[in-house]
């Protein structure tokens, strides 16, 4: 086979205990995440490094969530309920994974103070119910707005208006940007109840580091890498990037595309890049635990989204220093000013992007320069202290409002 199955990095990440601890009282959370992996994209990296930073600030943090294949790495404080049970066969997914998840919440909402979801689907869906039976104040996550966002699969859900209902009763809704927030409001979500708080990078794990360099798992590949990091979905925009990849070459016939990842189209990744003109030169790596070394081996991020809330992934590679080539879409505004920390280029422009990618090549002061910028305002806006202080605000407050709060040792 042409397509080369680059060596993964065994262990992920443990999230800074370093973060300071807020004034507010411990809280016993419950988190529902339908994936709670350490080689899933962003947004499962997000919750893991969410809940051991609220572990280590003090509260008691337990999470639900799917039975993996194989077993996960332990997140310091943090106690993970592997029950939640679907059938992963059309329909059926959705209603046995929500009815699952209900039964489950509810047995552990009882020692909780508060239930936050971390996608705005199933797991919202079946902590609003839980929440409401059992007394206890629901927050939920907004992932990705816009086509395959996650109000558009609620509409495209049998059902879905009735979910949109209930969802629109939750207590409080996280839009992790403002493209996000406006899609809640037309969506008809109280304003009141719709918090913006972005997601958050640890800057101690994710920064730039020369020293780790001899340890690349990309040390094999001669010429410049350019690095794609998630989930292998269409909407990821990974076809165009396949697409722009033979332009690039045209200039660059050394160069290396490194994709991050599994997926629905993975099967259709690996057939492109494994024949002409991208054999050779573009290689899938699989899932990875610590996407570090993959960052720092780079010498560019593309990340060609067609939608999205606010990339994690983006914000990991931009917190590395690395050089980035994005869509320009509102949420990725968001966090990159076009030719200030990064380069933005249309949606489904595969010769766009390859000229972007080009320009960071071919010119590396600018690289450079916009790689500085990228981790300054990541440092300044999109650090992990920050999200999690937002978030302790935001349960105590929603506590307060049901005289719950706090628990005894």
């Amino acid at each position: 086979m042409s397509v080369v199955d680059l060596a993964r990095v065994p262990d992920a990440p443990l999230p800074s205990t370093s973060l300071p601890a807020s004034g507010s009282r411990p809280l016993r959370i419950l988190h529902c995440c339908g994936r709670f992996s350490a080689t899933q994209g962003g947004t499962e990296r997000q919750a893991r490094a969410v809940c051991a930073a609220l572990a280590a600030r003090g509260h008691q943090v337990s999470v639900l969530t799917r039975k993996q294949p194989c077993p996960e790495p332990r997140v310091p404080g943090v106690t993970v309920h592997p029950r939640i049970r679907a059938v992963d066969r059309g329909r059926l997914f959705g209603l046995t994974y929500t009815a699952s998840a209900i039964i489950e919440m509810i047995r552990e909402a009882g020692r909780a103070d508060v239930l936050h979801a971390h996608h705005l689907y199933f797991d919202a869906v079946a902590a609003r119910i839980a929440g409401r039976l059992r007394g206890r104040p629901v927050v939920a996550k907004m992932v990705g707005a816009g086509p395959g966002g996650d109000l558009d699969r609620v509409r495209g859900t049998a059902g879905g208006w009735l979910f949109l209902r209930l969802l629109r009763t939750l207590d409080a809704v996280i839009a992790p940007s403002q493209s996000c927030r406006a899609e809640l409001l037309a969506a008809g979500f109280p304003p009141e109840r719709i918090h913006v708080i972005a997601n958050g990078v640890d800057i101690a794990l994710f920064r730039p580091d020369p020293a780790s360099e001899s340890a690349s798992p990309l040390k094999d590949l001669a010429g410049p890498i350019v690095l794609y990091i998630g989930r292998l979905i269409e909407a990821k925009g990974l076809l165009d990037l396949l697409e722009a990849w033979p332009l690039l070459l045209r200039e660059f016939p050394h160069a290396h595309l490194v994709l991050v990842g599994s997926g629905p189209i993975e099967g259709e990744v690996r057939r492109r890049a494994g024949s002409p003109p991208l054999a050779g030169t573009a290689h899938l790596t699989g899932e990875v635990a610590d996407v570090r070394p993959y960052l720092r081996a780079a010498a560019a991020f593309a990340f060609p989204s067609w939608a999205e809330g606010l990339p994690n992934a983006l914000l990991e590679a931009m917190a590395m220093g690395l050089p980035c080539v994005a869509s320009d879409i509102g949420p990725i505004r968001d966090a990159v000013t076009d030719g200030q920390e990064g380069l933005l280029v249309p949606v489904r422009a595969p010769e766009r992007l390859a000229a972007a990618l080009g320009t960071l090549l071919r010119e590396p002061a600018l690289a450079s320069r916009l790689g500085r910028a990228g981790r300054k305002r990541v440092k300044a806006e999109f650090s992990l202290e920050s999200t999690v202080t937002y978030l302790e605000d935001l349960y105590s407050e929603l506590c307060a409002g049901t005289g719950r709060g706090g628990f005894r040792e």
